[in-house]
C-alpha cells in the first residue's frame, strides 16, 4: 500500500497493520490524536492481501493472534480512505 513505507530501509513493506485502541487511566488530547496512560488494541486491521479468505490462519493473522482481538481487512488505498473506513467501523 503506497501510503506507508517500510520501517526498515532496503526491505519491502508487506503493508501496514493498523488498529483501534482502548485508552484508560490518564487520557489527554494530543496534537495527533489521543494519548492514554494505558492502552490495548480493540481491533486490528490488515491489508486484504495479507489475510486471504482461503487462508483464515495466514501468517499475518497468526502473528497477531496473541492480542486476542479481531483482525479485520483494511479498506482503502490512501490515508484519507483508510481513516474514513476506520471512522465508520
Amino acid at each position: 500500500m503506497p501510503y506507508l513505507e517500510s520501517a526498515y530501509p532496503g526491505r519491502p513493506s508487506l503493508g501496514p497493520v493498523v488498529g483501534r485502541v482502548r485508552l484508560w487511566g490518564r487520557v489527554v488530547s494530543a496534537e495527533r490524536g489521543w494519548r492514554g496512560e494505558y492502552a490495548y488494541p480493540d481491533a486490528l486491521y490488515a491489508p486484504p492481501q495479507l489475510m486471504p479468505a482461503q487462508q483464515p490462519e495466514s501468517p499475518c493473522t497468526a502473528g497477531l493472534a496473541d492480542y486476542a482481538v479481531p483482525v479485520l481487512p483494511l479498506v482503502g488505498a490512501t490515508t484519507p480512505e483508510v481513516v474514513e473506513s476506520l471512522r465508520a467501523a
